[in-house]
């Protein structure tokens, strides 16, 4: 877990309490796991978001360079589509 992850730490004695969660039940202990996937899952969206946003950047200054100003536009504009996904997770 990256250090945006908060641990999760449930006393021994708890982590079989049960839950009502959208009318089913659950743990808390399968509650906090879930919990910890979903960070993980976040982190690897917003890393991925990243990494794609440097690279549509990379393409963009090359088109714009070449003169393919569609290539340019298109680039740039999910460029800052990937942006707008970081911005989300990390809202």
């Amino acid at each position: 877990m990256s250090k945006s992850t908060p641990q999760i730490g449930l006393p021994e004695d708890l982590v079989e309490e049960p839950i009502g969660v959208s009318n089913n039940e659950t743990t808390l202990r399968e509650a906090a796991t879930d919990l910890a996937v979903a960070h993980r899952e976040l982190d690897e969206y917003r890393n991925g978001a990243l990494t794609l946003a440097q690279t549509l950047k990379e393409l963009q200054r090359t088109a714009e360079a070449e003169g393919n100003h569609e290539l340019a536009t298109t680039a740039r504009n999910l460029k800052e589509s990937a942006i707008a996904v970081t911005e989300r997770i990390e809202g």
